[in-house]
């Protein structure tokens, strides 16, 4: 068992496949956790290596995610992954991304006195809190109340939204949840594809 590219008929009641085979790898669409901040005159290097540690980090993540408008934090790492086994990680290697909906300001100036590291804060338009309570109503009530075929669900703070894996993913479905949360809220990712 595992993944398959199918191409079926659905008539809203039966599937019938008219040509299977293996998996088809979608392109990459580029690196996802690349720091969207431009990066700064002189390059991304941290301001006080002896605040840029492993401990420095899960402290300023700590703090950043008790902050009621945080919508997210990630790292872009910069290195080959093959150098966190050698050992060889140095603290401009880690850029730490904090993402608010409002006073980047504020923000920036309190994590700065946390993390020496590299840091991009950046503004995204809805709240880790929004994204949770979204993806909830549509695990129950609202996901039912239109009909979604669930099979997974989860958020992607990159991106600022909230990702369900769906059966199909009917053009007004998609219009529903962009009426009820705003367009970009909600990606729905369909295991069938309507192809006509």
């Amino acid at each position: 068992m595992g993944p398959f590219h199918v191409v079926g008929l659905d008539d809203g009641t039966e599937f019938m496949v008219t040509n299977a085979g293996p998996y088809r790898q979608p392109p990459p669409d580029g690196d996802p956790f690349a720091a969207p901040c431009p990066e700064p005159e002189g390059g991304w290097i941290a301001t006080d290596p002896s605040r840029a540690t492993e401990e420095h980090l899960q402290m300023v993540m700590r703090t950043a995610e008790r902050e009621g408008d945080s919508a997210g934090i990630w790292v872009d790492y910069r290195f080959l992954p093959e150098m966190v086994d050698e050992g060889t990680v140095a603290p401009n290697d880690v850029i730490l991304v904090a993402a608010f909906t409002s006073d980047l300001v504020r923000h920036e100036a309190e994590l700065r006195e946390i993390w020496g590291g590299p840091l991009c804060v950046t503004r995204h338009n809805r709240s880790m809190k929004e994204l949770e309570r979204i993806q909830a109503e549509i695990a129950s009530e609202v996901g039912d109340q239109l009909g979604i075929e669930k099979t997974w669900s989860s958020i992607d703070v990159t991106a600022n939204e909230v990702e369900i894996g769906v059966v199909v993913a009917d053009e007004e479905v998609r219009e529903a949840l962009d009426e009820r949360y705003g367009p970009g809220a909600v990606e729905l990712h369909p295991a069938l594809l309507r192809v006509q």
